[in-house]
């Protein structure tokens, strides 16, 4: 006697395998492909700029879409949240602080003006970040500390 059962995702299975097999054969609809390349061409044409050796990106936005509400009271509470949790460690806290410098220093971040800050045209969204601790390696006698968005 031999029996053999089949259910619904062996079916999907095969079906999406037969697909996969005619890609080859088949004529590709490049309109949307061509699409999604203009729109690229324009994204890196309008909103990615090089300017004194470092490159400027703004975030992607719908046309017509409402500004983003502020979050900095929601920023602070995390960044003190961050703070009391690093200062239970006061050599992790430090070195914390010296990332942060070196990041200012370097110009990947900087202090927010907030002078226009209820203007509607300048309202500013802030991008939280939270420590990564790396444990301590007993092999190397190092640990390490990134910041992570």
């Amino acid at each position: 006697m031999n029996v053999m059962i089949a259910t619904k995702t062996d079916e999907y299975d095969l079906e999406k395998f037969w697909k996969i097999e005619s890609l080859a054969t088949e004529k590709i609809d490049t309109t949307k492909l061509e699409e999604q390349i203009d729109i690229q061409k324009t994204y890196e044409e309008k909103q990615i700029r090089y300017h004194d050796n470092r490159y400027f990106v703004t975030l992607p936005w719908k046309e017509d879409h409402p500004t983003l509400p502020t979050n900095k009271a929601i920023a602070q509470r995390r960044t003190e949240n961050v703070v009391r949790r690093l200062s239970k460690e006061p050599k992790l806290l430090e070195k914390y602080g010296e990332i942060m410098a070196e990041q200012e220093k370097r110009g990947f971040i900087e202090k927010v003006d907030t002078t226009n800050e209820t203007d509607e045209k300048s309202k500013i969204h802030y991008i939280p970040h939270h420590a990564v601790r790396k444990r301590f390696n007993y092999n190397t006698n190092q640990g390490r500390i990134r910041l992570q968005l």
